[in-house]
């Protein structure tokens, strides 16, 4: 009788061990399309290069300067399964200094970044996602250079940005074919490579699936 009971036991205690994993797998959180999971490492869908932006991106930098680029591209970008993105660069481009020290213009009209991977998490809120860019290697995200209008420009040359972006997705976890993402870094969110912080990075950009299908991450 003991040992029938005590093998009841070790099934009941097998039985919840096994409930326990199976809800965690199920919380773990994943991108979605088309309602199917990507939760395999290595699956993948791709995202249009073209983004439909919302709101100019506004690059604000120390002394005072604002970079406005008027588009942006996520060049040869996807998702993989289960939580990140991939992209070769954001091409930023229609970019021009629009407030600031009127001696400094923008060498060119495009910023674009090194290869990124990004990281998705579910935000503190529904249906918010949270997405965090990074270089995939070292620490630069980008670099931008003044030139002189005729005048001596103070801040003339190369200028390298390093660190993250942290971003939201406001509709991240419902499954649309359109996914709005928000840069709005908080002060200091990027550095200058001389060590003066910026303001950071503003803006709004829609992603859409080569696929055209709906997805999400939740």
């Amino acid at each position: 009788m003991r040992s029938k009971s005590r093998t009841v036991l070790a099934i009941a205690i097998a039985v919840a061990a096994l409930g326990a994993a199976g809800s965690a797998s199920a919380s773990a959180a994943s991108w979605w399309v088309a309602g199917s999971p990507l939760t395999e490492a290595g699956q993948t869908a791709k995202l249009t290069t073209k983004t439909k932006i919302d709101e100019a991106f506004v690059l604000t930098t120390w002394g005072g300067m604002e970079i406005e680029c008027s588009n942006v591209k996520a060049v040869r970008s996807e998702i993989v399964g289960p939580n990140v993105l991939q992209a070769t660069a954001l091409k930023f481009a229609g970019c021009s200094v629009t407030e600031g020290n009127g001696t400094c213009q923008l060498e060119g009209k495009t910023i674009e970044t090194v290869p990124l991977k990004v990281t998705a998490s579910l935000g503190s809120t529904k249906p918010n996602d949270t997405l965090v860019f990074k270089p995939e290697k070292g620490e630069k995200l980008f670099s931008f250079a003044y030139h002189s209008t005729g005048e001596e420009c103070a801040l003339e040359g190369t200028h390298e940005v390093k660190g993250k972006i942290t971003t939201t997705a406001p509709t991240g976890q419902e499954e649309l074919a359109e996914q709005e993402v928000v840069f709005d870094t908080s002060v200091g969110a990027l550095e200058i490579k001389e060590g003066v912080s910026s303001d950071g990075l503003k803006g709004k950009a829609k992603l859409k699936l080569e696929s055209g299908q709906a997805w999400s991450f939740h």
